[in-house]
């Protein structure tokens, strides 16, 4: 009652209240203690510490209590913009409250009376706006980019959240169909499919089984290929001396390099004290077989 008989109209009073918000110590804050019934009143002198809520409410209680009409108004205030998927993304952490009050031949006017204790929270949001972080891992930094991949859940949100039937009519606008009625997505997806497999399939029969990974036992391999090249079939179920013989006995041009190719194997694969293995890969190199001769 004193403030508003010294000050002239309610634009004073109105600026009255404001700067004793700023000169008070008051402190913004988003753990603020628990107040009682009178909550008001354990605000402005007890606590003296809240968010925007206490202070909107405390400020449209102090302007009806002047007779100038006030209305407590909850919004949003600030925001992250996401430059990857050019959006404003707002968190419940950008929620704020503040106050309107009538003004005749004005309306409504708004006053923010957070802003008076704490122009942080208004030029920056309420979490810049702390004097500390709210734990362990409330860094600015984090925050970021947190906000950054964000973009996940944005796509997440529109193409399967959101994937409607208006935007399934409107897959292939780009392509120049307009509209797409159930049939013809049926029919589109078939045809994906069809195509699809008619690439992949192909490329799976062209797989080869798993890679030999024993160097010794490649070498061996390659031995044995070279063999059929000159018109002899190694049998599967014979041994390596076995194998030589056989193979020495038709392509007797190269019985020797054979031998000598079976016993560095056979040395290789069970002897305690086997050859050095680039003598196994040079022999096998070296032999080049001549073609098995049509009489044999």
């Amino acid at each position: 009652e004193r403030w508003r008989r010294e000050t002239l109209n309610d634009r004073a009073f109105v600026q009255r209240v404001l700067t004793w918000f700023n000169q008070e110590p008051f402190h913004y804050s988003l753990d603020a203690p628990l107040l009682g019934r009178h909550a008001v009143d354990d605000f402005l002198f007890d606590t003296r510490t809240g968010y925007c809520e206490h202070y909107a409410s405390a400020f449209a209680v102090m302007m009806r209590m002047a007779g100038i009409p006030a209305r407590i108004v909850t919004g949003y205030q600030g925001g992250w913009y996401n430059a990857l998927g050019d959006y404003m993304l707002v968190r419940q952490s950008d929620a704020h409250a503040w106050v309107e009050i009538w003004q005749p031949g004005l309306g409504w006017i708004r006053e923010d009376p957070t802003a008076a204790v704490s122009p942080a929270r208004v030029q920056r949001g309420s979490l810049d706006a702390l004097p500390s972080p709210r734990h362990a891992l409330d860094f600015a930094w984090l925050r970021s980019l947190r906000n950054g991949v964000d973009i996940a859940q944005q796509r997440w949100n529109d193409w399967v959240i959101e994937y409607g039937a208006e935007k399934q009519a409107r897959l292939l606008s780009p392509l120049g169909f307009e509209r797409l009625t159930p049939s013809m997505l049926v029919l589109l997806l078939f045809t994906v499919i069809a195509i699809f497999s008619a690439i992949v399939f192909p490329l799976v029969l062209r797989l080869k089984g798993p890679t030999e990974k024993d160097p010794v036992r490649k070498a061996w391999r390659t031995f044995t290929r070279r063999l059929a090249s000159a018109g002899f079939e190694a049998s599967p179920a014979a041994g390596p001396t076995e194998t030589a013989a056989q193979a020495a006995r038709a392509l007797p041009a190269d019985a020797s390099a054979i031998r000598k190719v079976a016993g560095l194997y056979s040395q290789s694969c069970y002897s305690p004290n086997p050859p050095p293995l680039h003598r196994l890969k040079k022999a096998v190199g070296d032999f080049r077989p001549a073609k098995k001769s049509a009489k044999m």
